[in-house]
């Protein structure tokens, strides 16, 4: 498996795309991300087949799995996700305080 943390993008034209397929392909074989553009706006991406996989996997989920299927038993969800948010924007790792 990769580093998603060291995922190099790359982003390509159509007519680019096309005639750098091959490094491409590469690039997607060895981790990286290769987003092709049309007229100036993102259309699709060239992606290792494990992260095809993963986003299958993500889509395939049911909203009642893990943490999400817990937030519809609050009546103020945002009572548990805001200290989520915090910690996942922390660079030190502290957990915020709770009320």
């Amino acid at each position: 498996m990769y580093n998603m943390s060291k995922l190099s993008r790359k982003t390509f034209t159509a007519a680019q795309a096309k005639s750098h397929f091959a490094d491409s392909l590469r690039a997607a074989e060895e981790g990286g991300v290769v987003v092709i553009t049309r007229y100036g706006k993102p259309v699709a991406a060239l992606v290792h087949f494990s992260e095809l996989e993963n986003l299958d996997r993500l889509r395939n989920q049911s909203s009642q799995d893990g943490l999400g299927g817990l937030l519809h038993r609050w009546d103020d969800a945002n009572e548990f996700t805001q200290p989520l948010d915090q910690i996942e924007r922390s660079s030190s790792g502290t957990l915020p305080q709770l009320d």
